[in-house]
This record gives C-alpha cells, structure tokens and sequence, in this order.
C-alpha cells in the first residue's frame, strides 16, 4: 500500500518511464518532476535516488537524472537469472495444479492468443509479465517473486520489449502453451524443459 509521497513519486515516475513518457533522451529535474507531480523536491528525489539503485535511471549531479536505457548485455543477463529462478520456480511448484489455477493460466493464453492476432505487442507483453507473475505467486516464495518481478519490468524500459511483432508473439505463446500443458499432467521436469526453452527463445530474440 502505498503511504508516503516518496512511494507515489517512485511509482509515478516509474510508470512514466514504462509508458514511455521518459525515455533515454529526457533529463528531468527534481523540480520538473515535482511540478509535474505537484509534490516537493524531497520525495522525487528519493524516488530518483530508488529508480538509479534499481538501474531504471542514471543520476547526474550536474543535471539531474535521465533514463537509463538497458544494453543488450544487461538484457541477456536478465534472461539468464529469469532463466535460473523461473526453472527453478516450475520445477517446485506443488503438483497437479488445482482446476482453478489452471482456469486462470488458460484464460491469460487464451487472451494472448487473441492479442498475438491482433498485433497488439504492449498489450501481449503485459499479459506475458502476468502469465509469469502469477507462477511465481503459486510458489509461495515473496522474495523470488519480487526478484523476477523487478527483472521483468527492466524490459519494459526503453531497449528492453522483445515481443515487437506476430511472429515473436506467437512464438511466445506456444511456450505458455507448452507450459501449461506439462503443468496440467502433473509433470515438472517437461515444464522446466518447456520454461527453458521459452527463455533460450527470448535470449535468442535479444542478441539475433
């Protein structure tokens, strides 16, 4: 719950940059910013000082901040640790799943495939983070959640969308697809298999 105006300010700023109403080439200043957010100075400063610990942004004391747009080394490096943690999440996950919880991933699939053929990549790419999201919430484990979480937000930064077309969106399904089918049978080594090769396909698309 957010209680302090530094929390509003982070999430604010953060949801700017997301939606990319700050990109790599904006260097807002605290003032800007705070008039923006009709806010003092403080609270976007500390909310700067966050989103630079977080790598969303870099800070400058000659002026200000600006966004910090992610490499192709800082993204290949993510997938990699998502593709740590994620493996290891479905591997763990207590088997079969519930018939409720495989409703709910089916219907995220489902819509994706209804965004996948309409070539809506922004909206596909959220539904994706939630796809994911909600595999890590069956875990249990806050701090792994958080972990991926963070990790996936930084592709929503400037640099970092993969889906851009049908094609990669598509492709993209078939692994939630795939997951999904393992999960239903009970069968935690072919859904680490298929979560792999979901990753390799994303770290594929990063560096091709």
């Amino acid at each position: 719950m957010l209680t302090t105006k530094r929390d509003i300010a982070y999430k604010r700023i953060k949801e700017m940059i997301l939606q990319g109403d700050l990109t790599s080439e904006s260097t807002p200043s605290e003032k800007s910013l705070g008039d923006e957010l009709g806010m003092s100075r403080t609270p976007v400063r500390e909310a700067l000082q966050r989103l630079v610990m977080e790598g969303f942004m870099k800070g400058f004391s000659h002026k200000g901040s600006m966004v910090n747009e992610i490499s192709i080394v800082e993204a290949v490096e993510i997938v990699e640790l998502r593709m740590a943690v994620e493996e290891f999440v479905i591997q763990n996950l207590s088997l079969p799943l519930s018939g409720e919880q495989c409703a709910k991933l089916q219907a995220m699939v489902d819509s994706q495939e209804g965004l996948a053929a309409a070539g809506n990549s922004s909206a596909f790419l959220e539904s994706d983070v939630e796809f994911h999201d909600y595999l890590a919430s069956l875990y249990g484990n806050q701090l792994l959640r958080d972990t991926l979480k963070s990790a996936r937000e930084r592709f929503l930064a400037p640099g970092g969308v993969i889906l851009r077309n049908k094609p990669q969106m598509l492709e993209a399904l078939e692994g939630h697809v795939k997951i999904l089918d393992a999960l239903r049978k009970g069968d935690s080594e072919e859904a680490k298999r298929q979560m792999h090769a979901h990753m390799v396909f994303a770290k594929h698309v990063l560096i091709s």
